[in-house]
């Protein structure tokens, strides 16, 4: 499972408290990566992931950053193919989470 997720800086509320989650996600074998959404136009999608290159979920945020719901498309719905295709060469030019921000170490050790 790959994940990619455009943020925006300055990081909100909600980004530090998911930076947290994305530890245990990784832990877990889905693998994470950002970038800054300033440097990809007019892309529709800010957060989303790809199951087995079969199926998408989209995450949906308001304007603060919270997470407003999701939405979940398969092969049957959406050229899935597509989407997996920019993905995989957006996948290699973007950044693993962990340099989102700088993690406390206290929290870490809380989660791990």
């Amino acid at each position: 499972m790959k994940r990619l997720h455009l943020i925006e800086f300055l990081i909100s509320d909600y980004i530090k408290y998911e930076y947290y989650s994305y530890y245990l996600s990784n832990y877990l074998g889905e693998f994470i990566k950002y970038n800054d959404i300033k440097k990809y136009n007019n892309i529709p999608l800010k957060d989303f992931v790809i199951f087995d290159n079969k199926y998408l979920l989209i995450h949906d945020y308001e304007k603060e950053e919270r997470i407003k719901g999701a939405w979940y498309l398969t092969e049957e719905t959406t050229n899935l193919q597509e989407l997996v295709t920019w993905y995989d060469a957006s996948f290699r030019k973007v950044k693993y989470f962990q340099g989102i921000m700088k993690p406390d170490k206290n929290i870490l050790d809380l989660i791990l």
